[in-house]
């Protein structure tokens, strides 16, 4: 499970996410209802748990499968737009792909996505024509990662 996804569930079920470097918590109104320790991987019951509540039972589910999802499939690939580097040109241009056509270009333009593609995967990045991927090397263009 991704933690984007655990973190949908939670909020859907109307509870407060929060993650940081050691743990993960599960909240609502200020009390803490769950706790993921993400170095042993155990899961500590708050003591605003008074009641086990459909709600509760769906995020601790979903916690549980979380802490059993191997590590590096829990977070999200990143994703990145080669632009153009801005000591080059004053204008901020996005590499674009053509998906019908599979033909590269630069665009300022938001496309319509379904036809074209601006943002990529660093698998992607690492399938771009030899010319792309040697201006990249140069400094000509640059990988900006995308949230």
């Amino acid at each position: 499970m991704k933690t984007s996804e655990l973190k949908r569930i939670v909020e859907e079920n109307e509870f407060d996410f929060k993650k940081t470097k050691k743990f993960i918590y599960i909240s609502f109104s200020y009390l803490e209802a769950m706790k993921l320790d993400l170095q042993d991987h155990s899961i500590t019951l708050g003591d605003g748990v008074k009641l086990v509540t459909d709600t509760i039972k769906n995020c601790m589910v979903a916690l549980i499968e979380y802490s059993l999802t191997p590590l590096n499939e829990r977070e999200e690939e990143k994703k990145y737009r080669i632009i153009v580097d801005n000591t080059i040109s004053q204008l901020n241009d996005c590499l674009t792909l053509r998906v019908t056509k599979n033909t590269y270009y630069f665009s300022l333009f938001n496309d319509n996505e379904e036809l074209f593609q601006r943002i990529f995967t660093q698998q992607e990045i690492d399938n771009f024509p030899a010319e792309i991927k040697g201006a990249i090397l140069c400094g000509f263009l640059r990988k900006v990662e995308v949230e």
